[in-house]
């Protein structure tokens, strides 16, 4: 799901390198313009929420 999200995108992230040279008001732009979340970190918190959900079991 993230792969293709970022395929998508308009920029080539192969490498951690790759997503930290985006700038972040770019990707927050896209994140608020391609997904239900505002921002980045909107994205990232319901993200971990999930993940800590799924791996404990609530």
């Amino acid at each position: 799901m993230l792969e293709a999200f970022f395929e998508a995108s308009p920029w080539t992230v192969e490498s951690d390198g790759d997503f930290e040279a985006i700038p972040d008001d770019k990707f927050d732009e896209y994140v608020d313009q391609h997904t239900r979340f505002g921002d980045f970190e909107a994205m990232q918190k319901k993200a971990l929420k999930e993940w800590t959900a799924n791996q404990t079991g609530l």
